[in-house]
């Protein structure tokens, strides 16, 4: 996992990066297997929602749940694990398989591909959770 950003003192966002999302998994005792790979995440962050570790929840979530992950169930487990932070300033985007979604603080969350259809990116369409759809 990569860490990026400003030091602790700045007012500057930071980012965590993991490209391996199962890799980091296995580092925290979770098993990520019934994930599709590729998987990785990318959190941008204001300073003080670093110590909530929204990258290490939304592991710990994805592992809770030993099923096929539907797009509204992934979509759920990233505003959850958003709405269980309790400061502001904190964007997700998160790649499994040939999906990726991306949630905020606001809990709007997207997705903006669909297995087995390579134009669906073009027609993405926004979960109940969000307001908006971004290509």
């Amino acid at each position: 996992c990569v860490h990026g950003g400003a030091t602790s003192s700045s007012s500057r966002a930071k980012h965590v990066f993991i490209p391996d999302l199962h890799r980091t998994a296995q580092v925290l005792k979770a098993d990520l297997g019934h994930l599709d790979r590729p998987a990785a995440l990318l959190a941008l962050l204001d300073p003080s929602a670093v110590a909530q570790a929204p990258h290490e929840r939304l592991i710990r979530r994805l592992a809770a749940t030993r099923s096929e992950w539907s797009e509204e169930g992934m979509s759920s487990a990233l505003a959850g694990v958003l709405s269980s932070c309790e400061v502001t300033g904190i964007a997700l985007a998160l790649v499994v398989g040939q999906r990726a979604f991306a949630a905020t603080k606001g809990a709007s969350c997207w997705c903006f591909a669909e297995p087995d259809d390579p134009e669906s990116a073009s027609n993405a369409k926004p979960t109940e959770r969000s307001s908006k759809v971004l290509c």
